[in-house]
């Protein structure tokens, strides 16, 4: 599968969100605390415009009481009022292409040669494969730019804005001003090699991503409990660390109907964090982050999503050929 690097369209929700920022010109004046409560009290009354709740409130936040919308509204408004004040982000970022890339990745991606696509990466056991991907200087980029971004937060005292809702610490990268970086790495880097090592999980028809960096520290997060994530295939890259513990612990794929059961000792991946280098790993590879005892640790995560695995997925049983039980019962080791 050849590798063409394109750049995705803009999501139109988060043109819509753009629009709405733009629209409320005496809010740019305002401290950003204030003109984030401003664009979100202005979502709020667009809501009973058809339209306008289309694309301010998706379906799975509609179903939800009226302070989860809220909640919602006031996030996404967050979010649009830092991509309007931080823009422009670093511009070899914002246009995303080879040049981001590890030595050697470009060229074997373009190439769409199995052999070569297999050597980029190095196998850790079931479906995990580890190797560095982005080059040292783009991940220093990526880094510099959430310290950016995370001065401005501090300074102009901008509420948590959650990227999910497992990490109460990170940063969307649409607040980096990147809604397409993730979508990119998700379609023209992930795609290929999740096509050849993650192909019955839906890994050559990856298109739809979400992008975020979370921080571990004694000033954030110290560690995520045992969880899946919403992805086919995940993205974890290490941008930077100074952290003493904090490993990724996988513990094995698992369908929905045992996605809370043990593990066996061959399951059980236990992983260092080294700047610079990519684990992928199936979203349904259930993992938690070990607790960090000191120091700070920042890693873009990237969760690639196909809604074409998706739809036939639901039409399968309730345990799934990929997970762990599947045809046995297995017990903690």
């Amino acid at each position: 599968m050849r590798a063409s690097f394109p750049i995705p369209p803009p999501d139109p929700r988060d043109a819509a969100w753009d629009d709405l920022v733009a629209t409320l010109p005496r809010a740019a004046a305002l401290p950003p605390r204030a003109q984030i409560d401003a664009v979100a009290e202005r979502a709020a009354t667009l809501l009973d415009d058809v339209h306008w709740r289309a694309l301010l409130l998706p379906s799975s936040v509609g179903t939800h009481d009226a302070a989860v919308a809220r909640a919602h509204l006031r996030r996404e408004s967050g979010r649009a009022v830092l991509r309007a004040r931080l823009a422009p982000a670093d511009a070899s970022l914002r246009e995303p292409g080879p040049h981001l890339l590890a030595p050697g990745v470009a060229d074997a991606l373009a190439s769409g040669d199995g052999s070569r696509l297999a050597e980029l990466l190095r196998p850790l056991g079931n479906r995990r494969h580890a190797g560095p991907l982005l080059s040292a200087d783009t991940c220093a980029r990526l880094l510099a730019d959430v310290e950016r971004v995370r001065a401005f937060r501090r300074t102009h005292d901008v509420p948590r804005l959650p990227p999910n809702s497992m990490h109460a610490d990170g940063l969307q990268l649409d607040e980096l001003g990147l809604r397409g970086f993730g979508a990119w790495l998700a379609r023209s880097v992930v795609r290929p090699l999740a096509a050849l090592h993650f192909a019955d999980l839906g890994g050559a028809t990856l298109a739809d991503a979400h992008g975020f960096v979370v921080e571990y520290g004694e000033d954030a997060e110290r560690a995520l409990p045992f969880h899946v994530d919403d992805s086919e295939v995940t993205l974890n890259l290490c941008l930077g660390s100074s952290s003493a513990g904090g490993r990724l612990a996988l513990r094995g794929l698992r369908c929905d109907a045992h996605a809370q059961g043990g593990w066996t000792r061959d399951e059980e991946l236990l992983l260092e964090h080294v700047p610079g280098v990519a684990l992928l790993h199936a979203g349904r590879d259930r993992h938690e982050a070990l607790p960090i005892h000191g120091g700070r640790r920042v890693n873009l995560i990237v969760w690639c999503r196909s809604p074409t695995y998706r739809a036939e997925a639901r039409e399968g049983g309730a345990c799934r050929p990929w997970c762990g039980m599947h045809g046995a019962s297995r017990a903690r080791d």
